[in-house]
Order: structure tokens, then C-alpha cells, then sequence
């Protein structure tokens, strides 16, 4: 007997929990487990002041810590937490989309809001009629523009680390046999291995080659599969709430370039 589906809420704590695990596994085999202790002890006195009516005493203890650090103890603290909080930040991006399928699979027949069927939808019972909205799709122009923005500083293999892990903490919560659940622990352990190795922000300014390819990651990524999805979903809408009218969609998203224009 299968064990119930896990609520995205607990689908989240086991994310950063499984996560958090294979980080500090990595940092006693990378940094020590000095390192480890360290990390635990800072981020427990954290807690401590939050929790604590009178967080005096946990403030002054950190203090005291954080002062009497090397220089060799703050860079694993730091990096520690820096790759701990883009580790729950995954986690959190993941349970944005969980909660998203779980609606659509709640109310399959109800448009999902600020949607593209519900935009189609809202234009119907506002009486638009199907021969004004085929001209204004005949005008319609969207134009994203890339831009390598300074609060975007994350390097492409970050990037690329970062969605290898979240395809294989799916994979990990879909209760897989023994064997495949060794194996999604070893190669969740080594992406974040690859996170703690790598610098997650460049330290050398990066050229406009750079730039770049740094943007063109998202088309690879992301766009080259979402783009044919979003004209389905314009199209399906409109064929649903307009079905007498022979709709033509035409390519109404272009994509323009800021990057290098420093």
C-alpha cells in the first residue's frame, strides 16, 4: 500500500530538509567538520534570537563568534549560508509551481487568474466581439528585452546546477524504487558538491561575449519550450470562448537586446 501524497506544504519541508542534508554532508567532506560545527552553532544562535523574548544573550554570542572568525572560517561561513539559501530558494520556486498544478487539477474547467485564458475569458463577458480582437491580435506586439542586469549576477553554471537539482528533487519526492533512490541521493549530493565548488557570482567582470551567453541561457532553458505553449494556450482560449470564428494567431512576441549596450 502506497504512502498518501505528501500537501505541498510538507512537500517543501522535505525539499529543504533533503537539500539542507546533502549541504551539510558536503560541507564536513569539503570545509571540515569544523566548518559544519560552526555553521550549526551560528545558525542555531540565529534562531535563538528570533525566538527568544529577551535575544540579548544569543545576539552578544554571535557577536562574539562572528568577531573571532579567520579569515579562512568566514569564507566557509559565508559560503555555507550563501549556498544554503539558494538551495531553500529552489525549494520555494518548486512549491510555487506545485501549488499551480494543484489548482489547475482542483478546477480543471476554471481558468487559471491572471492567465491567458482567463484574460480570453474576462475580454467575452466584457462583449468583445471576435472580429475586434482578431485586430488587435493582427497589431499586437510584445517585446521582452534582455538585459545583463547587475542584480542578476549568477554565473550560467549556477544556473544550470540549480535546474539539474530541481528536476532531481521531483524525481526524489515521486517515491522511486530503492535503487533509483540511491542513485537521486548520489547525484542530488553531487550537484551540490558542484554548488559549494563553484563561485556562485563571477569575480572577474564578464565581457559582452559573456553577457551574452549568460542571456541566451534562458532561451535554451526555458523559452524555446514555454514560447509554443503560450501561443497553444492564446489559441485554445480562443477557440473555447470564441468557437464560431476562425481565428488566426500571428507571431505577436519578439524578443529585443540590451546586453553589451554598456
Amino acid at each position: 500500500m502506497s504512502a498518501p501524497p505528501l500537501t505541498n506544504g510538507e512537500r517543501l519541508s522535505a525539499t529543504i530538509r533533503l537539500l539542507g542534508d546533502a549541504l551539510g554532508q558536503v560541507i564536513r567532506e569539503q570545509a571540515g567538520d569544523a566548518a559544519y560545527a560552526l555553521e550549526e552553532r551560528v545558525r542555531k544562535l540565529t534562531k535563538a534570537m528570533r525566538a527568544a523574548e529577551q535575544p540579548e544573550e544569543a545576539s552578544d554570542a554571535l557577536q562574539a563568534i562572528v568577531s573571532d572568525l579567520s579569515v579562512g572560517q568566514a569564507r566557509d561561513l559565508l559560503k555555507s549560508f550563501g549556498t544554503y539559501f539558494a538551495l531553500v530558494n529552489l525549494s520555494e520556486q518548486l512549491q510555487r509551481l506545485w501549488v499551480l498544478q494543484e489548482r489547475a487539477e482542483q478546477n480543471p474547467n476554471a481558468p487559471r487568474t491572471e492567465s491567458i485564458a482567463a484574460a480570453v475569458a474576462e475580454l467575452k463577458r466584457n462583449g468583445v466581439e471576435p472580429a475586434e480582437l482578431q485586430q488587435w491580435l493582427n497589431s499586437a506586439l510584445v517585446l521582452p528585452v534582455f538585459t545583463a542586469h547587475p542584480t542578476e549576477a549568477r554565473r550560467r553554471t549556477t544556473l544550470e546546477k540549480l535546474r539539474r537539482l530541481a528536476v532531481l528533487v521531483e524525481r526524489r519526492l515521486a517515491q522511486p524504487n530503492a535503487d533509483e533512490l540511491h542513485d537521486l541521493n548520489q547525484r542530488i549530493s553531487e550537484e551540490v558538491v558542484g554548488l559549494w565548488q563553484s563561485d556562485e557570482v563571477r569575480v572577474i567582470r564578464p565581457t559582452v561575449l559573456d553577457e551574452v551567453k549568460n542571456g541566451l541561457y534562458y532561451f535554451e532553458a526555458t523559452l524555446f519550450n514555454v514560447i509554443p505553449e503560450l501561443y497553444r494556450d492564446l489559441e485554445r482560449a480562443l477557440v473555447r470562448h470564441y468557437p464560431d470564428h476562425r481565428w488566426h494567431v500571428p507571431p505577436i512576441l519578439r524578443f529585443g537586446s540590451w546586453m553589451g549596450g554598456d
